[in-house]
């Protein structure tokens, strides 16, 4: 995974991609609640896009991220914008290098999905938080219904083998209640994809390329479903995301 994550790190903040949408990243920003001084953590932090959105706002950012590419992707980036409060620190949502009750918010960004299984990453995340901390998780959802979420998953594993599983809403739910959690906010909205910059993010090769396009034309001639709600806009193809966004805080 992480030679997979290091070959995507140079293009990660490419401005036509779905991940550094300035109008994305505003969204999560607005449905947070910041303060001049507060800790946050940005687990699985990539490049830290999002850390680098609330930085401005807060006190300090710490970026978590395993894959030393996308650390140094996210270094070179701070330096240029010209901010000197994020930090990375090396490390895995599963098992998170810090102390309990240390941070007021604890975000992870379209991350969960790599996770084989993401409840201990969530476990963790509610460990750092301070007891009057929130806990932010967002990320893509998958169908509810289970034979379209395998079709779902299997297609995002076919362009992307880094991709394990997109939670469906209800599960997604269940995972933070059981950490101990409680949702207090959530918001999902319908994410337009294009269709090529998503294909090419991840060099996925010719073969898998058509095979995702040739599912994608079946679907849009009435064929069989995807979960990701493909349109042909003149020669382009663009699908649909869903993500969701959940703020949750620690169970009394």
């Amino acid at each position: 995974m992480e030679k997979a994550f290091s070959g995507q790190a140079p293009h990660f903040d490419m401005p036509t991609h779905t991940l550094a949408n300035r109008e994305h990243l505003e969204w999560i920003r607005k449905n947070l609640e910041l303060q001049k001084n507060h800790l946050v953590l940005d687990v699985a932090a990539g490049t830290s896009l999002l850390g680098r959105e609330l930085a401005p706002m807060v006190g300090k950012v710490i970026a978590l991220e395993a894959t030393e590419a996308m650390a140094e992707q996210g270094r070179l980036a701070c330096e240029k914008s010209g901010i000197r409060n994020l930090e990375y620190c090396k490390g895995y949502a599963e098992s998170l290098p810090f102390e309990d009750d240390g941070f007021d918010l604890v975000v992870c960004r379209l991350a969960l999905h790599h996770f084989k299984d993401a409840s201990p990453a969530i476990r963790e995340m509610k460990r750092v938080a301070k007891a009057s901390g929130v806990v932010s998780l967002i990320d893509l959802l998958s169908p509810e219904e289970p034979s379209l979420a395998r079709t779902y998953n299997d297609i995002e594993r076919w362009r992307d083998p880094s991709h394990i599983r997109a939670l469906g809403e209800s599960e997604l739910l269940v995972l933070i209640q059981t950490a101990g959690l409680k949702p207090v906010k959530q918001e999902t909205r319908r994410v337009e994809v294009d269709g090529e910059t998503w294909l090419s993010f991840t060099g996925c090769g010719e073969e898998k390329k058509k095979l995702i396009e040739d599912r994608w034309e079946e679907e849009s001639k009435g064929g069989a479903p995807t979960g990701m709600y493909p349109v042909r806009k003149g020669t382009a193809w663009k699908f649909y995301q869903h993500w969701t966004l959940v703020n949750a805080v620690k169970a009394r």
